[in-house]
């Protein structure tokens, strides 16, 4: 079995079932868990106020400059492919790029609606 293969068919489902049981705690448990969802995309699309809801998320205070030199040393390090980076390229919906047509409708198939809409997931 080829590995792409072997990701959408078992590493997949287990993921979107993982953020099925987080989306249900959040609601279940709302009156003394406090859970923050997030996305790639909201990343990508604003870093500073991504980080900075983040941090706030924590109650952590963060300078204007120390954030900025963070996201400039965090952006140097994935272009230059640094060890620890987990992005193939960075890019918002890469996984289209580098997945059959066939394995992009079997993932989508296998979203629940309500978590589709819930993170802007749209087809």
């Amino acid at each position: 079995m080829r590995t792409d293969h072997w990701m959408i068919d078992s590493h997949f489902p287990r993921t979107i079932q993982w953020v099925r049981q987080w989306m249900d705690a959040e609601k279940r448990e709302r009156d003394w868990l406090n859970i923050r969802f997030t996305t790639y995309e909201d990343f990508v699309s604003d870093k500073h106020r991504f980080l900075e809801e983040l941090w706030s998320f924590f109650g952590i205070a963060i300078k204007p400059e120390e954030l900025e030199i963070m996201i400039k040393k965090s952006d140097t390090e994935v272009q230059l492919g640094a060890d620890w980076s987990n992005f193939r390229q960075g890019k918002v919906d890469e996984w289209r790029k580098v997945t059959t047509g066939v394995h992009q409708e079997k993932m989508l198939r296998a979203i629940p609606a309500n978590m589709a809409e819930h993170f802007s997931w749209n087809p």
